[in-house]
């Protein structure tokens, strides 16, 4: 998903929602009413309305759980930037808002992003040490990450202090590991990136292309 693709994910569900809503308000603004009943009528509209209102923050919750799930899986390692995704996250997020969606449904549309940034972190902490052709690392590092590589992307990494007590007891846990850990490690207790310009630009050749004997200066 390449471009201006990315709005596909917004758009769609916005449209729908303000159609619908804008039909209901169309239908209470126009109500005739005789001298009696007036309360009556107008109630059994608002009571309709607010039935829209509800439906449509459901459907709205599916369609955002769906779309944040497939931006944060789609074309891991390339295609859509990280930056772009984050941004179209934040117009899901700003659209699930306008439409007075209670924040711990939010909160759950935006969770199921969570497995696919803890597996990331835990490989750009890894990468120098995956990518390394010393065969003593490689030793090493072959029956820790066994265990999580043939995992899907919920299961695919070590709870982090799992993983840190490894890089410890091989001298690993310093430089930039260290620093990328930290992050991981701030990200589980926030939900927010300490590193946020070195997270989006993790990708690019300077940060994943890191030698281990780099990363640990």
């Amino acid at each position: 998903m390449v471009g201006g693709d990315k709005a596909a994910y917004i758009t769609v569900a916005i449209l729908f929602v303000f159609s619908v809503l804008s039909t209901r308000l169309d239908d209470i603004t126009d109500l005739k009413f005789g001298a009696t009943g007036v309360a009556a009528a107008l109630n059994r509209k608002l009571e309709q309305a607010q039935a829209t209102v509800d439906q449509l923050q459901r459907v709205a919750e599916l369609f955002g759980q769906l779309s944040v799930q497939q931006i944060s899986g789609s074309n891991r390692w390339g295609g859509m930037s990280v930056k772009d995704k984050r941004e179209a996250i934040a117009k899901i997020e700003d659209s699930l808002k306008a439409i007075s969606m209670p924040a711990e449904k939010i909160r759950s549309v935006l969770a199921v992003q969570v497995p696919y940034d803890n597996f990331d972190y835990f490989h750009w902490a890894s990468n120098p040490i995956l990518s390394s052709g010393d065969t003593a690392v490689q030793d090493v590092r072959g029956p820790f990450f066994e265990r999580y590589g043939e995992k899907g992307i919920a299961d695919g990494f070590p709870p982090i202090e799992e993983f840190e007590g490894f890089l410890l007891a091989n001298g690993w846990m310093k430089g930039e590991i260290a620093e990328r850990v930290r992050d991981w490690k701030h990200y589980v207790k926030t939900g927010q990136h300490r590193r946020l310009a070195e997270w989006e630009s993790r990708h690019d050749s300077g940060m994943s292309g890191l030698s281990l004997e780099d990363a640990l200066q």
